[in-house]
């Protein structure tokens, strides 16, 4: 996937304008926004760059939808599933979030993970963590160095 650019240019009449794109960057979480004032002969000139980067959270179609209590009976290789050691401190950032999510508000997250079969995905609220795992309702535990992502 590649980033969208899209520049939009604005007279200095347009101030309204300008705050209501900056506001539109905040809403639909667009993580650059540029806003470039310049002037030329005279007139002000205003161009607002917002790049919007592909969305990384989208769930292919692929991945088996399970249930909470079903985590029991699967089986787990050994291997870590990340193998980029800046994606492995962004899980265990989102893993912490989920926890914390879940104690406060009983929010419920999706997590992404494989087992011996292939991707799996289960929506639940985090309870806990160790060091290895997460922790889930009546104990169910997933080890993290299976999950692939944590969709909050």
């Amino acid at each position: 996937m590649k980033s969208q650019i899209t520049k939009y240019y604005f007279s200095k009449e347009a101030s309204l304008f300008k705050f209501f794109f900056l506001v539109l960057c905040i809403v639909f979480n667009i993580k650059i926004c540029l806003l470039i004032s310049s002037c030329h002969n005279g007139k002000l000139n205003t161009y607002i760059y917002i790049i919007k980067l592909p969305v990384m959270n989208a769930i292919p179609e692929t991945i088996v939808t399970i249930e909470r209590e079903l985590l029991d009976t699967i089986q787990f290789p050994q291997q870590e599933v990340l193998l980029d050691a800046e994606q492995i401190t962004q899980r265990m950032y989102e893993a912490k979030r989920a926890m914390k999510l879940g104690n406060l508000f009983n929010d419920k997250v999706k997590i992404v993970f494989e087992d011996m079969e292939g991707m799996k995905m289960v929506e639940t609220t985090v309870w806990g963590m160790t060091d290895n795992s997460l922790i889930f309702k009546r104990g169910t535990m997933l080890p993290l160095y299976r999950i692939h992502e944590i969709i909050i």
